[in-house]
C-alpha cells in the first residue's frame, strides 16, 4: 500500500508541474492541488482613463470591477455578479501545469479556460471560451503589476510577444456587441500611488479576489420567482458618502411624501429601511444579470423610465426596471468593498447610477466613486426585540432560538424565527399586547396561564400589559342552532377595554341574526361556513343575541321519458332529513341515471325492478332529474379532449368535446376520446347497425372543407381520465389508429346549437360488441386544410349541465325487420315494428312467393328503407312488381345492376340508343297481348323480370331497394284490393304489403305458370284468385266486358309471346334497313349510310349504323 501512496504522489507531481501548495504573484494567488482548492472570483480592474488615469473609479464603459464568467460554449466571458447560488461559472482555481510557471484556469464547472482562434461555432473571432477537455485549455503566467499593486497581467503560453489578457469595451450598453475576452499587446504598467488603481492599460489588469471576500460584501440576491415572504436576509442600505452632511445614512422609504430619503439608522420599526435583493430575470445586450431592490415597506427602487430621459426614482408597488448591482474596490483606500447602483441605459456609452440625492447621473468621469455620494454599502438586518410588562402581569417567561430573554433588555433574533412569550395576569384582568403599538393577539389560555407566539420579520418592541376586562354576554334563540367556535363555547367573555373582539359562529342549515344591545348588526356572508361578528373596540359592557331559523331544502323531482312510478313528488324537507325516491323503468328503456343539480351523474341501486336513490342528511337544495335511455341506445361513460394548444391540460370532466385543425402548428389542433360500457342486453341482441349520435355545442370558424372522421383508439393509450396532448404523444400530422367511419363534411353555414350528427361505425363497433367497452376518437381528417376550424359538441358533462341526458355522445344500435317467406320471421305484424329499435324492413322472395307484413294499411314507413331481396334463376322469368318506387338494384355483394335499355316501339324510328344492361324488364301490352322491353321500374306497375343466363351462370341474389321513407299498406280485411286496370288485359302488381285474394273491378285472373318449358299466364278463376296474391308478385286481370277469352297470355294469335328463355345464343330472327330519314328499303340501293335493326329470338332488338358500297 506504501508503494502506491508513493506511486500516486510521483505522478501528481507530474501531473501538477512545479510549485504545488505555492503562492505565486506576490502571494497574490494560492495555487490548488489535489488536497486543496482556491477559490477566486478574477475581477478586472479598469476603473477610468481619465482625467487623470488611475485616480477615480469610474465606469464609462462597463468593464470596471467585472468577472470572468464562463457562458459554456459561447461567448460572452465577462460579467457582474451572478445571483446568489449561481455563481459557479464565475469562481476560478490556479491548477499548475506541466509547463514551469504556467497555470490551467478552472471553475467550479469543470471548465477549462481557453483562447480560441477565428469563429468558432458562429461565435465572435479570437476570443476567450472554455473547454471542458484539459487537453485543449490553454495555461497562464500570472505576474504582478507592480511589487505592491494587488493587481497581475495573465499572459498565455503560445500567445504572440506581449499579448495579455483584457477585458474588452463592447458591454456599455450600447445594444451592440456584448462583454467578451481576448488578448492585446497594450502595455499595462504602473499603480497610483493614492488609490493604487493600475495607471495604464487598465482593462489588462486582474485581481485574484477570495471568493468569501465578494460573497460576505454582496447581499443575497434571490431567484427570480421568489415572492416577498419568501425573502429572509434584508439589508439596510447605507450611503457611504463621508464628504458632506449626508454621510453615512441610511436609504429609506419616506411614507408621508411617498418618495425615498437619507435618515438615520432607525431605532424602532425598520420596515421602511430594510430591503431585499431579486433577479429580475432580464438579461441585457450585456449578459448581465440585472436586480429588483424591494424595501420592507413593500416598495420596489425603480428608475424612472430606465434612466434614459429622467434622472429621478420612483415608489412603486410592482416590479417594473432593474438595477445592474456593481461594486467599486479602491486597493489602497481601504480593503472594504463598496457598491453602486447601475442602469443598463441602452442607446448611450454609459448608464446611470443612483446618487445620494435620488438623482441619476452618467457613470462618466464626474469623480471618485469611492466614499462619496454614489457609493453604498450592505448592513445585514437582524431583528431586535424588546418585551415590557406592567404591574398586573405576574409572571412572564420569553422565549428565542437563543433560549430564555430577560424582559426589558433588547435582544437579537433570526429574521422569521417566533418569539414565545408565557404568562399569567392578575385574576378578573384580561391581558392586553401591542407590537410596535398595535394591538396583537393575546395567546391561548390553559388554566390561568396564556402562551402566544409572534413571528418576528422587524424590530419589535412587545408592551404585556393587563386591564379590568369589558364583560361580553351571547345569548341564542329561536331554533338555536348557532354553535359558538371563538375562542371556546362560552356565554359570557372578558375583553380589554378598548380591544377588538371578534365572535364566530356556525349555523348550518338555519339563518342567523344578530343584535348589539337591541341593535341590529349587519352578519358578511359567512367563509366556509363560519359567521363573524367583529367589534374595532368594546368600551362598555354589551349584550350580543342570536336568533335563529330553519332554512327548508326544496328538493325538484322532474321524469324524463322511460321512467315510471315514481315514488315522490316535488317538495320541501327539513334540514339534515333524510330522502329517497325509488322508480321503475319502462319497458323499451334502460341504463337509468339520476343527473342532480345539472352537476352531478349518480347511478341509482337496483332492487328488482326498482330503482332507488337516497341522501342521509340534507344539506342544500336538489333538482334531481329521473332518465333512462331507449333500449338500443348506450350513452358514453367517460369522454375526455385534448388540446394540441396547451399540451399539458386535461380536460376530463369537460363540459365540451372538440374536434379542430388549423395550418402548420399543432397548438390549433384538438381531439376527443370516448369510452363506452356496452350492458349485455345490447352485446346479445343482435343488432345490424350502430351510429354514433352527437350533439353539436358550438361550431367555430368552421370552414367549408372542415373533414372529421372516427378512428380507434390504441390500447396503449392512457385511460380518459389521464390523456393530454403530449401524455397521448399526439401530433397534427398523424393521429392514432385507423379511421373507422366515412368522412364527416361540414356545410358551409355554422349550424344551430344542438344540431344532430349522426356517424355510422356499424362494422367497427359490431366486430367489436363482444367487449364489454369501447373506445372511439374523433379527429380531423387528413390531410388538414389550411384553414382553422373548431367543432364542439356536448360531453357527458355537458349533457348533465344541461339536464338532458340524451345530449351525450351516445352510441344509437338498431336492427332490420326482417320478413322471410318461411321460418320465424314469416309473416310479421306492422306493430312488431319499432321505429326507435328497427332501420329497414326486409322481404325475402322466394318462388314461392313472399311472406306478408299485416296491420301496416295506410302507414307512412318513418325510418329507413323496404329491401326486397329475391333470388333469380337464370333464363327464366318472374312476374314481379312494387307498390313503391324502387331506388336502386344491387347483387349481394351491393354492386349496382342496370335495367337493358335498348330498344321499345316507340323508339323504332329514332336515334339508335346503345343496348347496354344486365337484365330483362318487360311491361305487357294487354291489347295486342305482346310484352314489350322497359327501361324503368314504376310502383303499382306489374312486369316480367328475367337474367339472362348468358351472363349469369348461376342463380342471383338481388335487392331491389325502395327510396327513403316510403308509404307502405296491408291487404285490406277482407282481401279484396282495388287497383287501376288501364286495359282489358292489365299485368298488375299486388298494391300491398299483405296477401290479397281479388281485385274488385277484374272478373277473371290469369297466373303465372312457372314451368320452365311453358312460362305462360294461365287462366285460374273466374271468382276469385286460386291461391292468395303475396306481396310484389304480379298477375294479368281481365277487365270485363267485350274480352275475347284467352285460355292463356302470350300464346296464340300470330304474336310472339316474348316469354321464352333468353339464352346466351339469342340467334337473329330479323334485319330491316332503314334510310338515315327512317323510310325502311328492302335493300341499300346506292352508297351511303344507312341504319340496320337487328331482331333477335328474344325480342331484343339492336340497331347500327353501317356505311354501305353498291358493287
Amino acid at each position: 500500500m506504501k508503494k502506491i501512496c508513493l506511486f500516486l504522489t510521483a505522478m501528481a507531481a507530474v501531473f501538477f508541474g512545479e510549485g504545488v501548495n505555492a503562492q505565486i504573484a506576490n502571494g497574490l494567488i494560492q495555487v490548488s492541488d489535489a488536497s486543496n482548492s482556491y477559490w477566486y472570483y478574477i475581477e478586472n480592474g479598469h476603473s477610468s482613463d481619465k482625467p487623470s488615469a488611475g485616480n477615480y473609479i469610474n465606469d464609462s464603459d462597463g468593464r470596471y470591477a467585472t468577472f470572468i464568467t464562463s457562458r459554456g460554449a459561447s461567448i460572452p466571458l465577462n460579467s457582474v455578479i451572478k445571483p446568489s447560488g449561481e455563481r459557479e461559472e464565475q469562481q476560478w482555481k490556479v491548477v499548475a501545469s506541466t509547463i514551469t510557471n504556467y497555470y490551467y484556469l478552472v471553475n467550479r464547472k469543470g471548465e477549462y479556460l481557453v483562447y480560441k482562434m477565428g469563429i468558432v461555432d458562429g461565435n465572435e473571432a479570437n476570443s476567450y471560451r472554455v473547454t471542458t477537455v484539459k487537453e485543449e485549455a490553454s495555461v497562464f503566467k500570472m505576474t504582478p503589476l507592480t511589487s505592491t499593486s494587488k493587481y497581475v497581467i495573465i499572459e498565455r503560453s503560445g500567445a504572440a510577444s506581449g499579448m495579455k489578457i483584457q477585458a474588452t469595451n463592447y458591454g456599455n450598453g450600447n445594444g451592440v456587441t456584448p462583454w467578451r475576452i481576448n488578448e492585446s499587446a497594450t502595455a499595462t504598467t504602473g499603480e497610483h500611488a493614492t488609490t493604487g488603481f493600475p495607471t495604464s492599460g487598465a482593462p489588462r489588469a486582474w485581481r485574484f479576489a477570495p471568493i468569501a471576500e465578494i460573497d460576505n460584501a454582496y447581499p443575497a440576491i434571490y431567484p427570480t420567482s421568489s415572492s416577498t415572504n419568501q425573502l429572509t436576509d434584508w439589508y439596510y442600505i447605507k450611503s457611504a458618502d463621508k464628504t458632506n452632511g449626508t454621510a453615512m445614512k441610511y436609504l429609506a422609504y419616506d411614507a408621508e411624501n411617498t418618495g425615498w430619503a437619507l435618515a438615520e439608522k432607525a431605532t424602532g420599526s425598520a420596515k421602511n429601511q430594510i430591503f431585499a435583493i431579486i433577479n429580475s430575470g432580464a438579461v441585457a445586450v450585456t449578459n448581465t444579470p440585472t436586480t429588483f431592490v424591494v424595501s420592507g415597506s413593500g416598495k420596489y427602487i425603480t428608475p424612472s423610465n430606465n434612466g434614459t430621459s429622467s434622472t429621478t426614482l420612483s415608489a412603486s408597488t410592482t416590479a417594473s426596471t432593474g438595477w445592474i448591482l456593481r461594486h467599486v474596490y479602491a486597493p489602497k483606500a481601504t480593503d472594504a468593498i463598496q457598491f453602486v447602483f447601475r442602469t443598463n441605459r441602452g442607446g448611450a456609452s454609459n448608464g446611470t447610477i443612483l446618487k445620494n440625492d435620488f438623482t441619476l447621473p452618467e457613470w462618466v468621469n464626474t469623480g471618485d466613486t469611492y466614499n462619496n455620494t454614489y457609493a453604498w454599502t450592505f448592513e445585514k438586518f437582524v431583528p431586535s426585540v424588546t418585551v415590557t410588562t406592567d404591574n398586573h402581569i405576574n409572571t412572564v417567561t420569553v422565549a428565542s432560538s437563543n433560549g430564555t430573554q430577560t424582559t426589558n433588555v433588547p435582544f437579537n433574533v433570526t429574521y422569521g424565527e417566533s418569539v414565545t412569550l408565557t404568562y399569567k395576569v392578575t385574576p378578573n384582568y384580561v391581558p392586553v399586547i401591542t407590537l410596535n403599538g398595535v394591538p396583537a393577539i393575546t395567546g391561548n389560555l390553559a388554566g390561568d396561564t396564556y402562551t402566544v407566539s409572534y413571528p418576528i420579520t422587524d424590530n419589535t418592541a412587545i408592551a404585556l400589559a393587563a386591564a379590568p376586562p369589558k364583560i361580553v354576554t351571547v345569548s341564542q334563540s329561536g331554533e338555536e342552532a348557532a354553535i359558538i367556535t371563538f375562542p371556546t363555547p362560552a356565554d359570557t367573555y372578558f375583553v380589554a377595554t378598548g380591544a377588538p373582539f371578534a365572535l364566530k359562529f356556525t349555523a348550518e342549515g338555519y339563518t342567523p341574526t344578530v343584535t348589539i344591545d337591541g341593535i341590529p348588526y349587519v352578519l358578511s356572508t359567512p367563509v366556509e361556513g363560519v359567521y363573524t361578528v367583529s367589534l374595532p373596540t368594546v368600551d362598555n359592557n354589551i349584550a350580543i343575541a342570536i336568533a335563529t331559523v330553519e332554512n327548508p331544502v326544496h328538493i325538484e323531482i322532474t321524469s324524463k321519458a322511460g321512467i315510471t312510478e315514481v315514488s315522490e313528488a316535488t317538495q320541501d324537507k327539513r334540514y339534515w332529513n333524510t330522502f329517497e325516491v325509488t322508480f321503475k323503468v319502462a319497458n323499451g328503456y334502460h341504463l337509468p341515471v339520476v343527473l342532480v343539480n345539472n352537476k352531478e351523474k349518480v347511478i341509482p341501486t337496483k332492487r328488482g325492478d326498482t330503482y332507488s336513490i337516497s341522501y342521509a342528511a340534507l344539506k342544500e337544495n336538489k333538482n334531481i332529474i329521473l332518465t333512462a335511455v331507449a333500449i338500443n341506445e348506450v350513452p358514453v361513460s367517460e369522454d375526455t379532449w385534448v388540446n394540441g394548444s396547451t399540451s399539458t391540460e386535461n380536460n376530463y370532466k369537460s363540459t365540451r368535446l372538440a374536434v379542430g385543425k388549423g395550418t402548420t402548428s399543432d397548438s390549433y389542433y384538438r381531439r376527443s376520446y370516448l369510452e363506452f360500457e356496452i350492458p349485455e342486453d345490447v352485446r346479445t341482441e343482435g343488432y345490424d347497425l350502430v351510429s354514433l349520435k352527437l350533439v353539436v355545442q358550438l361550431a367555430a370558424n368552421r370552414a367549408t372543407a372542415f373533414k372529421y372522421v372516427a378512428r380507434d383508439v390504441p390500447s396503449t393509450l392512457p385511460s380518459i381520465q389521464n390523456m393530454t396532448w403530449s401524455g397521448n404523444s399526439e401530433n397534427r400530422t398523424t393521429p392514432h389508429g385507423t379511421a373507422i367511419s366515412s368522412v364527416m363534411q361540414a356545410v358551409t353555414a355554422s349550424p344551430a346549437d344542438e344540431e344532430i350528427v349522426s356517424i355510422d361505425i356499424s362494422e367497427y363497433i359490431l366486430s367489436k360488441i363482444g367487449n364489454h367497452s369501447i373506445r372511439i376518437q374523433l379527429a380531423n381528417e387528413l390531410p388538414a386544410e389550411s384553414s382553422d376550424a373548431t367543432m364542439y359538441f356536448h360531453s357527458i358533462e355537458g349533457a348533465i349541465a344541461a339536464g338532458d341526458i340524451t345530449k351525450a355522445p351516445t352510441l344509437v344500435f338498431k336492427k332490420h325487420l326482417k320478413i322471410d317467406a318461411t321460418g320465424t320471421d314469416a309473416s310479421k305484424s306492422y306493430s312488431d315494428y319499432n321505429p326507435n329499435i328497427h332501420a329497414d324492413i326486409i322481404f325475402h322472395s322466394t318462388d314461392g312467393g313472399t311472406a306478408q307484413l299485416t296491420d301496416a294499411e295506410g302507414v307512412t314507413f318513418t325510418n329507413g328503407v323496404v329491401k326486397v331481396k329475391k333470388t333469380f334463376t337464370p333464363g327464366l322469368w318472374y312476374p314481379m312488381g312494387f307498390p313503391f318506387a324502387i331506388a336502386s338494384i344491387t347483387k349481394a355483394d351491393g354492386t349496382a345492376l342496370a335495367i337493358y335499355n335498348g330498344d321499345t316501339d316507340s323508339q323504332i324510328f329514332t336515334e339508335p340508343a346503345s343496348s347496354t344492361g344486365d337484365f330483362f324488364v318487360k311491361r305487357y301490352d294487354g291489347v295486342n297481348n305482346k310484352f314489350l322491353f322497359t327501361d324503368t321500374i314504376q310502383a303499382n306497375t306489374g312486369y316480367i323480370i328475367q337474367f339472362p343466363s348468358g351472363d349469369f351462370p348461376s342463380e342471383v341474389d338481388v335487392t331491389f331497394t325502395s327510396a327513403t321513407v316510403p308509404s307502405i299498406s296491408s291487404a285490406p280485411a277482407v282481401g279484396n284490393a282495388t287497383t287501376a286496370l288501364n286495359n282489358d288485359y292489365t299485368l298488375v302488381v299486388n298494391p300491398h304489403v299483405g296477401n290479397i285474394t281479388s281485385i274488385n273491378n277484374a272478373i277473371d285472373y290469369y297466373q303465372y305458370n312457372y314451368n320452365s318449358s311453358d312460362q305462360r299466364f294461365n287462366r285460374v278463376s273466374n271468382i276469385s284468385l286460386a291461391t292468395p296474391l303475396k306481396p310484389f308478385e304480379a298477375i294479368v286481370a281481365i277487365k270485363g266486358g267485350n274480352t275475347v277469352w284467352r285460355s292463356s297470355i302470350g300464346v296464340g294469335d300470330g304474336h310472339y309471346t316474348g316469354l321464352q328463355s333468353i339464352g346466351a345464343n339469342d340467334p337473329v330472327v330479323e334485319t330491316k334497313y332503314y334510310t338515315l330519314q327512317g323510310l325502311e328499303v328492302k335493300l341499300p340501293t346506292a352508297d351511303g349510310f344507312y341504319v340496320v335493326k337487328k331482331t333477335h329470338e328474344s325480342q331484343k332488338v339492336a340497331f347500327s349504323k353501317v356505311f354501305f358500297i353498291k358493287h
